[in-house]
Parts: structure tokens; sequence; C-alpha cells
């Protein structure tokens, strides 16, 4: 499949979210079932994710013997790897990180269960295990939203000896939403999934140009993400700036186009003085496009007296926007 370490990592969490979800609905017949691969799955893609962040600090960590650590066992797969018990101190002594006692008992009592349903069976009712899988949900989103700044962070010490190597792959970054959009079916995650989205928006936006998202009302829109494109953080929802901006007026601010229309008032989308586009809204006293992403206070625009368009404000204290009052210096000569 060609994923990395934390790509397994985030596949097999995702994977036991699924699981759990479908262990959640009254119409599931094989219960036991879901929850055991959910156990499972969760229990190894933890240990991966771990794994992962001591892979980015140095290579050979990841080696249950560092004496023996060998580049192209590392290559073909053929090493045996750090044990649960003590990946949780190479953390906190060669990367720094301390792991809380919430997140090591979390961890700890999911891998014992893993053990019991590996090889014998589970005593528990199936109850417990599901909070036992909560429990440690929330303790991995946590690792990864404190972490995230160190698996986006070039990688300077890879066992390919590149210097600024990329951080996070493509298919890290798409396997991170679709951690985020999975966790967030979850009720018990929810807030959960906003901590990883916010941590990524961060990491990709200054957080203070985050708008409400249309689709699903969370501050975690950015507009421009891409040419002319908004893109949420958080649900993925991703349009056109001119398209966006209609749907922000009907969705967040209650605004209907045909009921103002009608009632002889004028729609509040206007044209961006910046790219042209019928993409500017104003946003909490901000004129904002959602194409380019330029805004303005409204100090620093007006609207032109006599064709009535939104213009940039420049010192001659003129009512007009620039296309006025360049025809009417032309008309009085």
């Amino acid at each position: 499949m060609g994923l990395t370490m934390l790509g397994n990592g985030l596949d097999f969490v995702i994977n036991s979210i699924i699981h759990l979800k479908e262990a959640e609905q009254e119409s599931c017949k094989s219960k036991e079932k879901e929850i055991k691969y959910s156990l499972l799955h969760l229990s190894s893609g933890i240990e991966l994710i771990l794994k992962s962040r001591l892979y980015r600090e140095h290579w050979t960590y990841i080696f249950s013997d560092m004496n023996k650590a060998n580049k192209e066992n590392l290559k073909n797969g053929s090493f045996k790897s750090v044990e649960s018990a003590i990946l949780i101190d190479r953390l906190k002594i060669l990367c720094g990180i301390d792991i809380d006692n919430d997140s090591k008992n979390a961890f700890e009592n999911l891998r014992k269960l893993r053990n019991q349903m590996e090889h014998f069976t589970i005593n528990d009712n199936f109850p417990a295990v599901e909070a036992c899988i909560n429990k440690a949900l929330v303790e991995v989103s946590k690792f990864i939203t404190n972490n995230y700044n160190d698996f986006t962070s070039p990688l300077t010490m890879s066992f390919k000896d590149d210097d600024d190597e990329f951080g996070l792959t493509q298919e890290e970054e798409k396997l991170i939403e679709e951690l985020i959009k999975y966790i967030a079916k979850l009720k018990e995650h929810y807030d959960d999934a906003i901590k990883i989205a916010t941590v990524k928006a961060q990491d990709e936006a200054v957080l203070h140009e985050l708008l409400k998202c249309p689709s699903c009302k969370e501050k975690l829109l950015k507009c421009n993400y891409d040419d002319n494109m908004c893109h949420c953080f958080f649900c993925t929802y991703e349009e056109k700036g001119e398209t966006v901006a209609e749907e922000y007026l009907n969705e967040i601010q209650g605004l209907s186009q045909y009921e103002i229309v009608k009632d002889g008032g004028k729609y509040p989308l206007y044209k961006c003085p910046d790219c042209d586009r019928n993409s500017m809204v104003n946003v909490g006293g901000k004129y904002v496009c959602f194409s380019c992403g330029m805004y303005y206070r409204e100090n620093e625009v007006a609207f032109c007296d006599k064709c009535s368009v939104l213009y940039i404000k420049e010192d001659d204290n003129s009512e007009l926007c620039h296309s006025c009052a360049k025809y009417k210096v032309v008309e009085n000569k």
C-alpha cells in the first residue's frame, strides 16, 4: 500500500473508529466482533503513532536494541522494534515528550485488554471495554494534537540521509483529514476532532483569519486556501469563493437574497476591489473577500455615491470610486 509508519498508525485508528461506530448502532448484530476489531486496531494504531514520533527524532530509536540498528533491516522491515513499555520512556528521554499518567494508564489498559483478547478471552463486560477504547481515543487524539508541529516539521535525521525531507506526506495529510471526519462522528469525541482540526489549521493558517464554515458551522474555514478556493479544516468542505460567500450569507448570517430584494433592500454581497469577484461580505465589522482572502475594516472602504460599488478609500476624501472619479474629471474638461 505504500503507507508510512505514521500513515499505518492513522489508518488503524480510523478503522478502529469505524468498528466502534458500527458497534454503537442499535441494529448492530455483531457488537462483540465490532468491539474486538476496534480494540485490536486502536492498540496497533496507537503504538505505530508513538513509534513514528520516535522515528522522526532518529530512525535508530525505534529498534529494540539501538546498538544493533541497521539501515538495511529498517528498509526491509526485518528488525525487532521497541516494546511498548520502553517506547514511552524513550519518548520522554530522547524526544522530551512527557506523557502524562492519564495517557499512560489509558494506553496500558488498552494493551492489556488487547493481549487478553488475542490470546484468551475478555471477562469484562463490553461496556467496560468500550469505555477503555473511548479513553484511549481521547488520549491518542491529545498526543496527536500536542505533537502535531513535530510531525509536520521537516525530517532532518531520516534514514534516507536527505536533509529537509518534507514533514507529512500527502497520504498522511489525507489520513489526518479522515481521522478528524471519523472521530467527529463519535458523540464523545467531537471536541477531540475539533482540537486536531484546530492545530492542523494553526499549522497552515493564522487562526484569527478563520471564519465559520457554512457547512459544519465551526470556525475553521480558510479563504483563499488555494486559488479562489475556501477550505474547512474540520469537515473538509471546499468550494469557490463566490459560492462560499453566498452560502455564508445564507447559512451563517441567515440572509435570503430573495427576501431582501423582494422588500426593496440590497443584498450585502459585494465585488472585491482587489480581485473583482462577487465574493466580499461584511463579517463582524470587516469586509472579507472569500475568493482572494483580502479584508478591510469598515473605515477603510466606502460605497461610491454614484455607482454604489465598494471601493478602498484614499486620502483625498472623495466620495466616488476610482472609475467614477476618473470619469468625472474627464467630463469636467
